[in-house]
């Protein structure tokens, strides 16, 4: 009878892989949420970067019509002028386009080429650069 009580009073040890197998579950889980949160930071980031991408085009192309504008305008003399403009103004806040205006006349006739390299910042350094050339001819 004294074995009885014994038998019943402690516990069994414990037979298995519980915990370890816990162990693993929690540690598989862990690194599942480090790769996953990498993972979303890097699409983040990436972005990101098509954004900005995408806003120097857009700055790009912006000098390029400034530039057209100025070699051919509507009405008046054209100014075939190399110059650098920022474009906060035209909803592109950091970026500015740097615009070259060169003319060359063959057979009386002038031939425009507008270069505009519109580059957009992030912070103190250039995120993204894009370049456009235009050939216009005029009258």
């Amino acid at each position: 009878m004294n074995n009885r009580i014994l038998n019943r009073s402690f516990p069994r040890p414990q037979r298995g892989l519980g915990l370890i197998g816990a162990i693993f579950f929690i540690t598989l889980v862990a690194l599942l949420t480090v790769a996953l949160t990498r993972s979303v930071a890097t699409s983040a980031r990436a972005g990101s970067i098509d954004i900005q991408r995408m806003q120097a085009l857009l700055a790009a192309e912006t000098g390029a019509q400034l530039g057209a504008h100025a070699a051919l305008p509507p009405t008046g003399a054209s100014q075939c002028v190399s110059r650098m403009v920022a474009l906060d103004g035209f909803n592109l806040p950091g970026c500015q386009a740097s615009i070259s205006c060169r003319v060359e006349v063959v057979s009386a006739v002038n031939y425009y080429s507008i270069q505009s390299d519109g580059q957009c910042m992030d912070g103190s350094k250039v995120a993204a650069q894009r370049s456009i050339l235009l050939r216009l001819q005029g009258t």
